[in-house]
């Protein structure tokens, strides 16, 4: 596994492994702004929506990595909580 920490990386990584097949690239929770959910990384992260075209283009698939990552001072977790969409232990 390596992990990339922005888009360019991995555009770097992959001029220097032409040679290693591949079929799909993935970006772990890295790419997210501080660790919340349906948010990108403004600063690190800017480019990815460049770099999922960029990879499909060259016909890989590109799978973002989604983890339970709703922080409790989050607005979406807030809403969450007011609609009570979120499964309970009974």
């Amino acid at each position: 596994k390596i992990k990339f920490k922005s888009p360019s990386s991995f555009l770097n990584f992959k001029k220097m492994s032409n040679c290693v097949s591949q079929d799909i690239q993935y970006a772990d929770i890295d790419y997210m702004d501080g660790r919340r959910d349906f948010t990108i990384d403004p600063v690190n992260f800017r480019d990815l929506p460049a770099l999922v075209d960029e990879v499909k283009k060259g016909g890989l698939r590109f799978v973002i990595i989604l983890d339970p990552a709703i922080a409790n001072d989050y607005a979406t977790y807030e809403r969450g909580v007011a609609l009570s969409v979120y499964a309970e232990w009974a």
